[in-house]
């Protein structure tokens, strides 16, 4: 309760998220993207802490893909394309491509951008794509894993403070 109380006050919350969906809109904020994910990682942590069989698949699969999605609407809102059209066929752009975007500069320092490459890129771990594609067995599900995602998530959290304090 005190960390999301925390992410909440420095505006994880604040944030609102509208999509069109079936012909109404819907609202959401990144923490409720990534809450259920959060508390997950953290039950996981209290039982790896206890010397307790953890199972670190949910947490690392869930909030390894939403970090994707609240990036592509952070780069989004920031006036900056998330898909490309190629041959009448539109396309996401990458993950890759998205942690380039020069506009993120201003909301996300060296630091994060050295921990995203090296989580969710080829130049990494690469784990989003990893799990979005199932090529990680179960025993690859680990807490170092889980533990760097938990931290991009809250790297996430500081941007999107920074993002509604910049101007």
């Amino acid at each position: 309760y005190t960390l999301k109380e925390d992410l909440c006050r420095i505006g994880f919350n604040c944030f609102i998220l509208h999509k069109e969906h079936n012909g109404e809109c819907i609202q959401t904020t990144p923490f409720d993207m990534v809450e259920n994910g959060i508390k997950e990682f953290l039950n996981q942590h209290q039982r790896f802490v206890n010397g307790e069989k953890t199972d670190w698949r949910f947490c690392i699969s869930f909030l390894s893909t939403q970090f994707e999605g609240i990036m592509r609407i952070i780069v989004n809102s920031l006036g900056v394309p998330i898909v490309k059209v190629k041959d009448d066929n539109t396309e996401f752009i990458t993950l890759e491509s998205l942690l380039k975007v020069k506009e993120l500069e201003s909301i996300f320092s060296k630091e994060d951008f050295l921990l995203f490459n090296q989580i969710y890129t080829k130049a990494g771990y690469n784990i989003r794509n990893d799990v979005a594609h199932g090529l990680l067995l179960p025993q690859e599900y680990t807490a170092p894993k889980a533990l760097l995602i938990f931290t991009s998530i809250l790297r996430l959290a500081k941007g999107i403070f920074n993002y509604i304090h910049k101007e």
